[in-house]
């Protein structure tokens, strides 16, 4: 059976929406910090996804004859307490911050968006569901990752797991009410009202016009695990030897901090600098949506 005009979505809804994200593009590439912000962490992950090919020296190897050398023309960050060269292992650990990272946004926004649609469209289910997110939400993001990770064991991809649990709450709320705001319109109204079933009022006009407040969430929880990952490999609960991550080789440099002080600057500088990078594309992001919300309005 076609679908009628009331319930397909049309040729100027395309246009209208290829305007929309034209328009969006425009305002996010006017925001000179966000985009900077941007080319930086698109250099991260191609420095993650070739790192292993790029790396001078074998970040595994160990030389006890190097133990703890200084920066160096051989060694441009100098090397550990066991001779490995530090450069190597940065570049390497890349990774394994990005894809954990990954994990646990992935984890949050894969449980936690789903649970807010449910919420925001069943009443019941939706009152005892954001119970238990207060439940969770009243716990410190932290210890509760650190209580997960006591039931779970060390580990990265426990650790991960852990902090997307924390994130689940987070974005459940968020998905309610901006659905519960997105299905007061007039539009979805009248959409409901002439018969169109709830499955293509949800897929074709509330998820579209919710993406915007999702997607920002996204760049500011992937700050937030860029900085749980790093506070639990310090405390050894994340990945563990003889992989590294940025916040294992900060872990690993704190013993030496008054006689090896290289060793934490690079680590500690990457992290902030991602973390700083990732708000400020949040920042880019919910400013050029804000703008063109003013606008159509």
């Amino acid at each position: 059976m076609a679908q009628t005009p009331e319930t397909a979505p049309t040729h100027e809804d395309g246009r209208a929406s290829r305007r929309d994200r034209w328009r969006f593009a425009r305002r996010f590439l006017s925001h000179r910090g966000a985009v900077v912000a941007t080319g930086f962490l698109g250099l991260v992950g191609v420095v993650a996804v070739i790192g292993p090919a790029i790396t001078p020296h074998d970040p595994l190897a160990q030389d006890l004859g190097a133990v703890l050398q200084p920066p160096s023309a051989t060694h441009l960050l100098g090397t550990d307490d066991v001779g490995r060269d530090l450069f190597s292992r940065l570049i390497v650990a890349t990774r394994t911050s990005l894809v954990a990272v990954l994990l646990s946004v992935a984890i949050g926004a894969g449980i936690g968006v789903p649970l807010g649609l449910i919420a925001a469209l069943a009443q019941r289910t939706g009152g005892l569901l954001m119970r238990v997110t207060d439940g969770i939400m009243a716990f410190p993001p932290i210890l509760l990752a650190i209580g997960v990770i006591g039931v779970l064991g060390p580990g990265l991809t426990q650790a991960m797991v852990a902090v997307g649990v924390v994130f689940v709450p987070r974005f459940a709320r968020l998905t309610r009410t901006s659905v519960r705001h997105v299905a007061r319109e007039t539009y979805i109204e009248a959409s409901r009202v002439i018969g169109t079933p709830l499955r293509r009022v949800v897929m074709w006009h509330i998820l579209p016009n919710i993406t915007g407040p999702i997607v920002v969430q996204i760049a500011v929880a992937s700050g937030f695990a860029m900085l749980a990952e790093a506070g639990l490999s310090f405390l050894g609960l994340g990945v563990q030897p003889p992989d590294s991550s940025w916040g294992a080789l900060l872990g690993r440099a704190l013993p030496y901090i008054n006689t090896a002080w290289w060793l934490g600057i690079a680590p500690g500088v990457f992290i902030t600098a991602t973390v700083l990078a990732t708000n400020v594309v949040a920042d880019g992001i919910g400013d050029s949506l804000g703008r063109e919300t003013r606008r159509d309005a």
